[in-house]
């Protein structure tokens, strides 16, 4: 036994080695490695323990899933049969989905699947992943999405798909417990969550990055289940750049050790080689498609109209309207939404639909504002209609207007935004308008300027030196990517804590040099100061709808003394709160608008004055200030 585990020491020392890919870096990186390997045993030791203690306690030993790929693949193939072929964009769509069913033999790497906005790259990955793990006897599969608009839509489609509710398992905030659930089955749900057994996992990237780097023993039990699987990252892009050493790193670890497989979903492709701390080699297309297919998703054209002010904007906005059916202008803030919403209001006078659409609103009121434009552009005769709103609208929503403007931003969020113009084709092509907004205040939001920053130098390169006859081509892309890692600070992608002044990175990478040992890595701290967001957030429940029901139940007597009470109005409280900064809620508490529940450790907006049918969390109704950043 004592000479097997060496070997099997000296095999892993020996792939570690082979995945150190520190040619251009000056420090080694194994050290960082080692402490994957830490996460990785003891992710295997406290699952181990934790299912043995279960079935103990049980009697019982837990039964395995009978896993048929084979089974599941035939129910995909027999779902997607009936799809019509009427039109161009669905037989493109095939095409793409015939193409990533023979990428099935490629061996456990990292991929690219470059797929343009509408081409069905939720359907054509799953199919991809479903062959792959029947070829190479993968566990499982994870499909990883950025928000919960995004995953609530893809989950749906998923399960349609493979036709089976019992290998699926949904891991997102929104996934709340039947309250008719039984005891048995609310603890097989949580043994579930913990574990990641199931054989197909769909969940969030903040899940999926607090598995790979969250000091929680949840989060670390986790960790083993992506061993041996597929794991589809869909609009990659949305990592934060602050990640991208961690990310790059991880995923050599989980596809050169592990035997994972991974597959890089995005219509604008980052070039993660292009980071400080690079993926272990150039990703490859998983698939390659003819220029005639991709002829028929040139469906808009990206045009750089320079720099305006709000009121040159609202006068451009206006002339757009009165030519075209419909607009939607996306802009970088929510004051800069509010400003130009309510000076459009003010200019169409209820002529025309307006409505406004940011993250000022709880998930239900969005929710209610999409689908009430999907009515007036749904209608035979569609009505004129104008949608002021910030990024929140630029993924997971299925909606196509014949026109948009999208405030200078990174390109990604700018090709984003083009995903919602003209969108299944209904015109020949459409313009997408890019503008700067001059005198823009983005000193609170430092990615999105660098971003801007990044994508003036593109467009002053298209400008000077006439080069990317299309903004949104994969050169003009890889250019963008390109600028806006040169234009971070050393380090910076290295997840740097304030608080430490050092890097989670510089935790992880740490090996005492003096007596040679590579255990030396801060684990328990990095674990700790991981977070994927800005910790500096509170979430707060709103009068929207049936939010006011949940807020008087939690203001009654009753839920002073029934904590059963309580919880159950806490559950309802799912789509009805909105995140808010600090200084937002010091702001609403001088005029003793919001109170805090001690016991759920949440605030609950006690004025309805504050929050606008229209514009959701609106301080400036009461003359305050400061909501809008």
């Amino acid at each position: 036994m004592l000479l097997e585990a060496t070997d099997e020491i000296k095999n892993l020392a020996d792939i570690i080695v082979s995945i150190d890919s520190t040619e251009n870096y000056k420090e080694p990186e194994i050290p960082f490695y080692y402490s994957l390997v830490c996460r990785l045993l003891t992710s295997a030791v406290i699952d181990a323990d934790r299912k043995d203690t279960m079935e103990f306690e049980k009697n019982e030993v837990t039964k395995q899933l009978d896993l048929d790929w084979s089974r599941i693949l035939a129910n995909f193939n027999s779902y997607i049969e009936n799809f019509k072929t009427e039109r161009d964009i669905d037989l493109a769509r095939k095409a793409i989905s015939a193409a990533c069913a023979v990428a099935e033999q490629k061996p456990e790497e990292v991929y690219r699947l470059n797929v343009p906005t509408g081409g069905g790259k939720t359907l054509s990955s799953l199919r991809y992943s479903l062959e792959h793990a029947k070829k190479y006897h993968k566990k499982r599969m994870f499909f990883v999405m950025p928000l919960l608009s995004i995953i609530e839509q893809n989950a749906q489609e998923i399960r349609k798909a493979v036709q089976d509710d019992s290998i699926l398992l949904e891991h997102h905030s929104n996934v709340i417990d039947d309250e008719n659930s039984d005891v048995e089955e609310l603890n097989k749900r949580e043994l579930l969550i913990q574990s990641w057994d199931n054989p197909i996992v769909i969940t969030t990237l903040v899940q999926l990055l607090n598995t790979m780097f969250l000091g929680k023993t949840s989060s670390v039990r986790r960790f083993a289940s992506l061993c041996n699987s597929v794991i589809v990252f869909d609009e990659v892009q949305s990592l934060p750049n602050t990640m991208l050493t961690l990310f790059n790193l991880t995923i050599n670890f989980l596809v050169k050790k592990c035997h994972a497989t991974v597959i890089l979903c995005s219509a604008t492709q980052p070039s993660f080689e292009n980071a400080e701390h690079k993926l272990l080699s150039e990703v490859s297309d998983l698939i390659t498609l003819p220029s005639e297919t991709l002829k028929v998703f040139e469906r808009v054209e990206l045009v750089d109209k320079g720099s305006m002010s709000m009121e040159e904007l609202s006068d451009f906005a206006l002339e757009i309207i009165r030519s075209k059916k419909s607009l939607l202008v996306v802009c970088n803030t929510k004051r800069e939404a509010k400003e130009l919403f309510e000076s459009l209001q003010a200019e169409v006078n209820g002529v025309i639909p307006m409505y406004h659409l940011s993250a000022s609103m709880c998930t239900k009121h969005r929710k209610m504002i999409v689908e009430s434009m999907k009515i007036d552009l749904s209608l035979p005769d569609p009505k004129q209609i104008v949608c002021v709103a910030t990024q929140v609208i630029e993924a997971g929503v299925d909606i196509s207007f014949d026109c948009v403007i999208r405030l200078q931003a990174g390109l990604d969020s700018i090709v984003q935004a083009a995903g919602r113009c003209n969108r299944n084709g209904e015109n020949k092509l459409e313009s997408v308008y890019i503008v700067n907004l001059l005198g823009e205040k983005l000193h609170r939001l430092k990615e999105i300027e660098t971003a801007k920053r990044a994508t003036e130098s593109l467009l002053q390169e298209v400008k000077i030196k006439k080069h990317y006859t299309s903004l949104n081509s994969d050169v003009a892309i890889s250019f963008y990517y390109k600028k806006l890692y040169s234009m971070m600070n050393k380090g910076e992608q290295d997840f740097f804590v304030p608080n430490l002044h050092k890097s989670l990175y510089g935790l992880l990478n740490q090996h005492d040099v003096a007596d040679g040992y590579f255990l030396a890595q801060q684990l328990k701290t990095a674990g700790k100061y991981f977070n994927v967001f800005d910790n500096n957030t509170v979430e707060m429940i709103v009068p929207y709808g049936k939010g006011q029901d949940v807020i008087s139940e939690l203001n009654s007597e009753k839920a002073m003394y029934n904590l059963a009470y309580a919880e159950e109005a806490i559950k309802q409280a799912t789509g009805y709160t909105v995140t808010c900064y600090q200084y937002q809620i010091d702001i609403l508490k001088k005029d003793a608008a919001v109170i805090y529940n001690d016991c759920f450790g949440i605030y609950i907006l006690n004025d309805s004055a504050y929050y606008d049918d229209k514009l959701g969390l609106n301080l400036d109704a009461i003359g305050g200030e400061g909501v809008f950043y």
